[in-house]
C-alpha cells in the first residue's frame, strides 16, 4: 500500500511583528537601522564587548550585512532591533543564530550600542523578551551564548537572569540530549 504524502505547510514567519514589555519594544531590523549601528560596531568599547566582527565598518559593509539579514530565508538566524519605549530610538539588536531546529538550541546575542541607553533595563527587558519568544513561540528547548570574561556587566545579566557556564544538552542524538564537552588547546601548551 503506497505511503499517504503529508501535506506541508508553509512555515511561519520567523521574525515576530513585534515584541513589547515595559521599557523596550523589539522589532524586525530595518534598512534605516545601519545609519545609526555602523556607529556602534567603530566604536572599539561596544565591538570588543560583543565577540562580533573585529575591524572597523563602513557605512556600505553595515548596509550589506542588514541587507543579507532581511533577505536570509535560512530559518537559523533572526535578527530584532531593540527601542527604547520612552521615544522610539534604535538602542540596540537582539539575535538569535545558529537556529538549531532539530536540536532545538540556538546562540543568544545582544548589545544595546547606544551608551546613553545603557544600564537602563533595556537588556533585560529585551533578553526576557527574548528567550520567552524562543521558548514559547519557535519552542527552543536552550539558548547559549559567549561573553568575554571582562565583561562584567552582561556576565552579571545573563547569570541574573538563570545561564549558567556549560555546555548542558548541546547535542540531540537518537532522541535524547546529550551534552558536549567544549575543549581547547593554547599553543603554549602544545
Amino acid at each position: 500500500m503506497p505511503r499517504e504524502r503529508k501535506t506541508r505547510l508553509k512555515a511561519e514567519p520567523l521574525v515576530p511583528a513585534m515584541l513589547e514589555g515595559e521599557v523596550a519594544r523589539l522589532r524586525p531590523l530595518c534598512a534605516a537601522d545601519c545609519a545609526v549601528s555602523v556607529r556602534w560596531r567603530n566604536d572599539p568599547d561596544i565591538r570588543d564587548n560583543i565577540l562580533g566582527y573585529r575591524f572597523p565598518i563602513t557605512e556600505e559593509m553595515e548596509a550589506q550585512w542588514v541587507d543579507a539579514v532581511l533577505k536570509d530565508q535560512s530559518r537559523a538566524r533572526l535578527v530584532l532591533a531593540i527601542e527604547d519605549k520612552t521615544d522610539g530610538a534604535l538602542a540596540g539588536f537582539a539575535y538569535l543564530n545558529g537556529i538549531d531546529w532539530f536540536a532545538r538550541h540556538a546562540e543568544l546575542g545582544m548589545l544595546i550600542g547606544e551608551r546613553s541607553r545603557q544600564g537602563k533595563g533595556l537588556a533585560k527587558e529585551a533578553l526576557a523578551l527574548v528567550a520567552g519568544y524562543a521558548f514559547e513561540t519557535l519552542n527552543l528547548n536552550k539558548l547559549h551564548l559567549r561573553v568575554a570574561a571582562f565583561n562584567a556587566r552582561a556576565l552579571r545579566l545573563y547569570r541574573d537572569f538563570g545561564f549558567v557556564e556549560e555546555q548542558r544538552q548541546q547535542a540531540f542524538i537518537r532522541g535524547r540530549y546529550h551534552d558536549v564537552v567544549l575543549m581547547g588547546l593554547i599553543r603554549s601548551h602544545a
